[in-house]
């Protein structure tokens, strides 16, 4: 999974994100503070530099896709979704799950 980002005015391609090992379900960025999020069918979530293209952290513990990721970038938090059943909180500095709700609480 490799994700690249455009210019849509002048259609050039600004940076290449490698580094999941699977197909990327969702990015969210930040552009003015030149970071992003993606969440990957390879398990994880990681967090990019989009200047330079460099992954600076990689949220693990998911035993399935991460289907979808909100993050509050100004306040370093996360939210992963994932298909093993379970939402789980991130702090983004450390890269380190707060928090896991399990399937019995997420409902259908």
């Amino acid at each position: 999974g490799v994700m690249h980002l455009w210019h849509l005015e002048s259609r050039a391609q600004l940076v290449e994100l490698a580094g999941h090992t699977d197909r990327i379900n969702v990015i969210r960025a930040d552009m003015d503070q030149g970071v992003a999020i993606t969440a990957s069918n390879d398990e994880t979530a990681r967090i990019w530099e989009v200047a330079s293209g460099h992954c600076k952290g990689v949220l693990e513990g998911h035993t399935q896709a991460v289907r979808d990721v909100q993050v509050d970038f100004e306040n370093k938090a996360a939210v992963t979704c994932s298909d093993d059943m379970t939402v789980r909180m991130w702090e983004l500095e450390t890269y380190s799950c707060t928090s896991i709700l399990e399937n019995e609480h997420l409902g259908r």
